[in-house]
């Protein structure tokens, strides 16, 4: 299974592992911790890329377990009805790994990742869709090389991205689902390109975002693009150039936009991430400062009802990094837990109400991270 690291470098072997548009002031800082993790916790061998919520009673986490010896990883769906979370079991494919999960409605959710063979080989983009009543794997999705880290729902229509290819020529992978068929869309990108981020903003519109390389020892270029209902189109931003990274996209009230991800400064061959954020206001992107932001890499970003925002990731120390957006700045949450903590994606119901998940390593293995804010504290 060829996995990549969203804060840089092209593979890694371990598990991979956000308001309303106000003035923006500088960044303030406060510090919490959570000791012990709240009876919301789920912990298995194995990791979680992916939540999404619809209530304070229904939510999706997605990743993979296992793959840790000579076996391939294995999809790994939770679901959280509002007292406890618990594995769905009987998944098909067995084999692969999920990165993303995108919540419509209680009937209505699609997950995106890979799938693979019983040894994490011949990697196949895979995607999933829950009906209210199980996850069955889509039909109809091409059948190629690749895999897929990020979806968006608007209406009927379904995009999802990633990469395709044989670990050497990587172009960037689109597939878009639209009147009930799926389609494979052409885009112009760099011959190595890594999409990690989408979203839809409603009206035809939607953002896909990543990283791209001429071969692969040179620097790292942002990809951010629009889809303006027939093709898609680069879109320059502060995070535009060398040496930077899009990680994640969400979509918020009137068309606004959080985009969050890390610059990278290389030092003798040692590369140093710079967490940052950047928002769309419907008409430009502007810079977000971020607390701290060196040695700091984020993950995934998003909105939450009612006027604020959270953003996730992991610090060079190996600590879980939550920012929340209080409309005016970021502000800094850290979660003390065990050591090699990292988070990888985000979401929110309410302002009392939002999950963030990943991984952490409190032995030799890596294990299965789910935090929950319930308006005070994340625990």
């Amino acid at each position: 299974m060829r996995r990549v690291n969203r804060l840089g470098g092209l593979t890694i072997s371990a598990a991979l592992s956000l308001a309303s548009v106000g003035a923006i002031a500088s960044p303030a800082r406060s510090v919490t911790s959570a000791a012990s993790p709240a009876v919301t916790s789920f912990t298995i061998q194995g990791s979680l890329s992916g939540i999404a919520a619809v209530s304070a009673t229904d939510a999706w986490a997605v990743g993979s377990s296992g793959g840790f010896g000579v076996t391939g990883a294995k999809t790994l769906i939770l679901h959280w009805n509002g007292v406890k979370w618990s594995q769905v079991t009987n998944l098909s494919p067995v084999y692969g790994a999920l990165y993303a999960v995108t919540a419509v409605s209680a009937d209505n959710a699609w997950a995106v990742g890979e799938a693979t063979n019983s040894q994490g080989q011949d990697s196949m983009p895979l995607v999933m869709h829950w009906n209210g009543k199980k996850w069955a794997r889509a039909a109809g999705v091409p059948k190629m090389e690749g895999q897929l880290f990020a979806v968006a729902v608007s209406g009927d229509s379904v995009w999802a991205v990633g990469d395709a290819g044989d670990g050497t020529y990587l172009p960037a992978l689109i597939l878009h689902l639209t009147g009930n068929r799926w389609y494979l869309v052409p885009v112009q990108t760099p011959r190595i390109s890594y999409l990690y981020g989408a979203a839809a903003t409603g009206n035809g519109t939607a953002w896909i975002s990543g990283q791209s390389f001429t071969s692969p020892n040179a620097n790292t270029y942002s990809i951010l693009m629009r889809w303006n209902g027939q093709e898609w189109k680069s879109v320059s931003s502060p995070l535009q150039g060398a040496s930077k990274i899009i990680n994640a996209l969400s979509a918020g009230p009137a068309g606004a936009l959080w985009a969050a991800g890390a610059s990278i400064t290389s030092k003798n061959g040692i590369n140093t991430y710079s967490a940052t954020t950047m928002l769309w206001n419907g008409k430009t992107w502007r810079t977000v400062p971020v607390p701290d932001p060196a040695d700091n890499g984020l993950a995934a970003v998003g909105f939450v009802p009612g006027g604020t925002a959270w953003a996730v990731g992991n610090t060079e120390s190996e600590a879980v990094l939550i920012l929340r957006w209080t409309g005016r700045a970021w502000t800094q949450v850290i979660y003390r837990g065990a050591p090699g903590g990292m988070l990888s994606a985000v979401a929110a119901t309410s302002p009392s109400n939002a999950w963030a998940v990943g991984s952490e390593s409190p032995g030799e293995l890596p294990e299965t991270l789910i935090l929950h804010w319930n308006g005070t504290t994340w625990s």
